[in-house]
């Protein structure tokens, strides 16, 4: 049986407060701790998907809107070239977002440039 991790670990882990743990819990249904007597425990695979969501939030500076639409590509087939196209379709709907700040709109650019090129 894979070990399951408290939010306090989890948190430590990715250098994350547990309440940000919580919200996204709440806000990405890809992520589904197991409760077992009112007490959340996270899997291996659902620290993975924390990561890609810290990733997208954090390092690649888009909006919760924006990784909803991209990360279930992502878990979908993370090490695939299969999966480039959707994630290119999926960035120039985000793209294409009114909301997206100017800063996230080169952002964006870029990921569609370069998966461009690997097409």
């Amino acid at each position: 049986m894979p070990p399951k991790y408290r939010p306090r670990e989890v948190a430590e882990m990715l250098s994350l407060p547990t309440s940000t743990l919580r919200y996204w819990e709440k806000e990405f249904p890809e992520l589904a701790p197991n409760r077992a007597k009112n007490h959340r425990r996270y899997s291996p695979a659902d620290v993975e998907v924390l990561r890609q969501i810290k990733r997208l939030l954090y390092d690649e500076g888009l909006k919760i809107e924006a990784a909803k639409k991209i990360l279930p590509t992502i878990l979908s087939n993370p090490t695939t070239d299969q999966s480039l196209p959707d994630v290119l379709k999926l960035a120039r709907e985000v793209l294409s977002t009114p909301t997206l700040s100017q800063r996230n709109k080169s952002r964006m650019n870029i990921i569609i440039a370069y998966l461009s090129q690997k097409l």
